[in-house]
């Protein structure tokens, strides 16, 4: 039987690719998309691919960003998914305590349930909880890893699938992990954390921005924090000094 090894995020997938490159009867799949952000309801339809790509226009929009490379688009949704969903191939996947690797654990179990599903849980298998992303870990380590996977129970299984069910149909944009459950909850968390982390003087954006990432236990793109840097500035809680800078140019201080 085929083996399928899936793993999210390019940088991870680099990694695996390193670490199986001498597997031969193998097929690698990379989810390229971010389920931490963004809405999530009907991703298997043209309108919640739509609502995702416009949420993600936004961002790139405020934060000032090159948007006139479009590939990103390509990567939205889970067509991977979708397009496995008939095959019966055992199935391998790699993860961690990461929220978006996490959401994808349920997403696989919600959708290939004809498979065969056998998981690297990295974190349990490398008694380090540090790890937040697959990416993090050494490819020759990721290998012997790959040697170690257990076929996931159905009660297991059956409860994370629902468990997706449940983030798909909820209208909440930004998803965490914890407590080892997706918590769907708003993005006013990481608002908080820029508010507690700006001074009364200006200071640099990319430097704050710095210090939330430091600050959190999960993992989220700088870009995300950079955008919510911008609604606070709309919202005159953070003050700018010149507002239409790119982030490590930008300067900003408490209102």
């Amino acid at each position: 039987m085929n083996k399928i090894h899936i793993v999210a995020g390019h940088s991870a997938g680099g990694c695996l690719k390193y670490s199986l490159k001498d597997d031969i009867n193998k097929s690698i799949i990379i989810l390229k998309d971010y389920l931490s952000i963004g809405p999530l309801i009907d991703l298997e339809n043209n309108k919640g691919i739509e609502q995702r790509i416009h949420y993600f226009n936004e961002i790139y929009k405020k934060t000032f960003q090159d948007n006139n490379d479009k590939s990103w688009k390509e990567e939205i949704g889970i067509t991977e998914l979708i397009e496995l969903k008939k095959t019966k191939s055992e199935i391998y996947y790699y993860f961690t305590k990461s929220t978006n690797e996490q959401i994808y654990l349920r997403a696989i179990c919600y959708y290939l349930y004809n498979c065969d599903i056998n998981l690297i849980n990295i974190n349990e298998m490398l008694e380090d909880n540090s790890i937040i992303s697959t990416a993090q870990v050494n490819p020759k380590l990721l290998k012997n890893l790959s040697k170690k996977s257990y076929k996931i129970s159905k009660q297991t299984r059956d409860k994370l699938a629902n468990e997706y069910n449940k983030i798909i149909k909820n209208s909440s944009t930004f998803r965490i992990f914890k407590g080892g459950k997706i918590i769907s909850t708003s993005p006013s968390l990481i608002d908080k954390i820029i508010l507690e982390k700006t001074d009364s003087y200006y200071i640099s954006a990319a430097k704050i921005t710095a210090k939330v990432l430091s600050n959190i236990n999960f993992e989220l793109s700088d870009l995300f924090v950079d955008y919510r840097i911008r609604v606070l500035i709309e919202k005159e809680q953070i003050i700018a000094k010149e507002k239409n800078k790119i982030l490590r140019d930008l300067l900003i201080r408490k209102a």
